[in-house]
């Protein structure tokens, strides 16, 4: 399957078949997250796919059938899903089940303007909404601004609307910079270290998550228990001076004295731009983008920024065509690096698409995932933390500080269900509403 993001979750998986009813998984080598990755196992059934020339192109695997609480009434592209609650469902039997699935009608709206989106929130058209990433502008702005006498800020504020912030101890997801580091402008480490100190995260942070974010140092939750605490004494921040200095030493200069870097490498002379892409329906890393050209341009570098569609940005890097992108990668309270940061994980359009590749850093995320102590594994991982803010294959921008969601007073889940001590994004459980 095209699948390669994944594979890194079950290697040595094997499948056994006992009786048409029962089947079984094996594993060479148990890892800290085996059990996880095999719960998160989901079959697909044989005529849903069965004859189809490719498998991964299967369009039965759209029409899913199942034994859950819901079934799929409908499935329209780019508009909605809808889910149906089933009768007589077994699971309904089930002591701890009793308050969940109770709505009789279930439907995922894909609306990708967020202004729009909003809107429809608040006159009641969509009972949940979160703020994360574009949408803590509206948060802002609105709900604490324009809208502050429309949105409640808890269900039993008696408005047909309600915002909350939430913090928690949640690892929180992160945007950064990724670089192609098969590309000769970001090959050397001295160089990307450089980079790092012309990105001014403190003006990201104002101007992007409206003070709502910190700057990260990890790909593991910076503030938790995966990750380094010292890094967060050492940050590297905007410094144009200290970063010309360093390119300097690298070998950048303006030769020809025309107020862009260059550099002589393999015997040709290479100028210092580049394009950095970001996906068009995330206006706050087109931010990022002209925050950093504006800064790079001071230094001697030039950006040229492209904005893409979603599907064809994939595409770019999926098929490594890329020199620089803004992106972002979720977390999770038990990270498992294999999957962005090993240098197997590059090959068959892995996730590691910036082609990063240290062996050091390959034996401790083999080490680390064969450790079960959690404290002893986020020993492994502090190691592999300060290697990777060393080598920054990635500039490391802002990861969020709390949960921002909406809800209308028809959602009546208590508000401790909102997010719990390690959920990492609201609302993690949209089927325990009441």
């Amino acid at each position: 399957t095209d699948a390669a993001p994944l594979r890194s979750y079950w290697e040595g998986t094997k499948l056994a078949v006992k009786d048409p009813k029962t089947f079984s998984f094996s594993v060479e080598t148990p890892k800290f997250d085996t059990l996880r990755s095999l719960y998160l196992f989901q079959m697909i059934q044989k005529k849903a796919f069965e004859g189809e020339p490719d498998f991964n192109k299967s369009k039965g695997a759209l029409n899913p059938t199942g034994n859950g609480p819901f079934v799929l009434k409908s499935f329209s592209r780019d508009q909605k899903i809808e889910l149906e609650r089933t009768p007589n469902w077994w699971g309904n039997k089930i002591a701890h089940l009793k308050n969940r699935y109770n709505s009789e009608k279930i439907v995922f709206r894909i609306i990708s303007d967020i202004n729009l989106k909003y809107e429809r929130f608040v006159k009641g058209e969509l009972d949940v909404f979160d703020f994360a990433g574009p949408g803590v502008e509206i948060f802002e702005k609105k709900v604490r601004g324009t809208d502050k006498d429309k949105v409640g800020t808890k269900a039993s504020d008696g408005k047909p609307v309600w915002a909350t912030e939430i913090k928690n101890k949640a690892p929180r997801g992160y945007s950064y910079v990724g670089w192609n580091l098969r590309k000769p402008l970001f090959s050397s480490k001295k160089t990307r270290q450089a980079l790092a100190h012309l990105v001014d995260i403190p003006q990201i942070i104002e101007k992007v998550s409206y003070g709502h974010s910190v700057q990260s140092s990890s790909p593991f939750g910076s503030l938790t228990l995966n990750s380094d605490p010292d890094l967060r004494k050492q940050l590297r921040t905007y410094d144009l001076k200290k970063a010309v200095a360093m390119l300097k030493e690298d070998g950048w200069a303006d030769s020809d004295k025309d107020g862009l870097l260059d550099k002589t490498v393999d015997g040709k002379k290479v100028p210092f731009k580049f394009d950095l892409k970001f996906n068009s329906n995330n206006p706050g890393r087109g931010k990022i983008a002209q925050i950093m050209k504006e800064n790079f341009k001071k230094a001697g570098i030039e950006i040229n920024i492209r904005s893409m569609e979603w599907n064809a940005y994939l595409t770019d890097i999926d098929n490594r065509e890329f020199e620089a992108i803004v992106m972002g990668w979720t977390a999770t309270p038990y990270p498992n690096p294999k999957q962005t940061c090993h240098t197997d994980s590059e090959k068959n359009q892995g996730s590691n698409f910036g082609g990063y590749s240290n062996k050091k850093v390959d034996t401790l995320i083999d080490q680390a995932n064969l450790e079960f102590d959690l404290n002893k594994r986020a020993k492994v991982l502090h190691e592999i933390n300060r290697i990777l803010y060393d080598d920054q294959p990635y500039i490391w921008l802002t990861e969020p500080s709390s949960l921002i969601m909406g809800a209308t007073t028809k959602v009546k889940a208590p508000e401790s269900k909102w997010a719990m001590m390690y959920d990492v994004t609201p609302p993690v459980d949209i089927y325990s509403y009441e």
